[in-house]
């Protein structure tokens, strides 16, 4: 593994080729073009990215580690963005994740807690009702605060298996919702959707027992 170029570092004329960056965040601009957001613990740089007709494959590599090749070019106000000719995914190998992401924060940890144990009141099957509330007390929570997702693809920084597990079982709970009459209760349609909550709330649980604290590692259970 290389040493990494760190973004506070980055200066007018530099050039990239697979430098490793986490792309923080993909914007289309209202003339069709597409602004980036990279980031590392030293700062954030902005960019842009073309062609623009990958647009919707990159918004799915937010908050993932990339390669990025281009040059960095002068901006306005005199500072440094990155023309981004070419951007890839990074191999877990291929970085050091204590470097690249920093983690959630309080407030963000906060939201998604709220919005975990808000869907653990609409799973009223007993069993997967008692079953979640005690995989997913306080200590089970915080400490997915602090894991990734997965290891090599999405959502690979701290608290990566949070945001998972809350993001991916608001989606399913919004999709049951959806289904129902208002004001006729969750079930009004006859199904009972417990076990499609409980699935999406514990996708990232066995994270706990499989993954080391950073730097990530599988375990030998994992």
């Amino acid at each position: 593994m290389s040493e990494r170029r760190n973004v506070k570092d980055i200066m007018i004329g530099d050039r990239f080729n697979n430098d490793i960056f986490c792309l923080k965040e993909v914007k289309e601009m209202p003339d069709g073009s597409a602004s980036v957001i990279f980031s590392d613990k030293t700062g954030e740089i902005t960019g842009t990215i073309s062609p623009e007709k990958y647009l919707p494959l990159y918004k799915e590599w937010q908050n993932n580690a990339t390669k990025v090749t281009g040059v960095a070019t002068d901006t306005a106000g005199m500072k440094a963005q990155i023309l981004v000719r070419g951007l890839a995914l990074a191999e877990a190998s291929e970085y050091n994740a204590n470097e690249l992401f920093i983690g959630l924060s309080k407030d963000t940890v906060d939201e998604y807690v709220g919005m975990i144990r808000k869907t653990i009141g609409y799973v009223k099957h007993p069993g997967f009702h008692s079953l979640l509330t005690a995989a997913l007390d306080d200590i089970s929570l915080q400490k997915l605060a602090t894991l990734p997702a997965t290891l090599n693809r999405f959502g690979r920084y701290a608290g990566g298996a949070l945001a998972e597990a809350a993001i991916v079982s608001d989606m399913c709970l919004r999709a049951c919702l959806s289904y129902v009459n208002h004001g006729n209760g969750l079930y009004s349609a006859g199904i009972d959707w417990s076990l499609l909550l409980t699935g999406a709330l514990l996708s990232s649980y066995g994270n706990i027992r499989y993954l080391t604290d950073m730097p990530w590692k599988r375990t030998p259970a994992g």
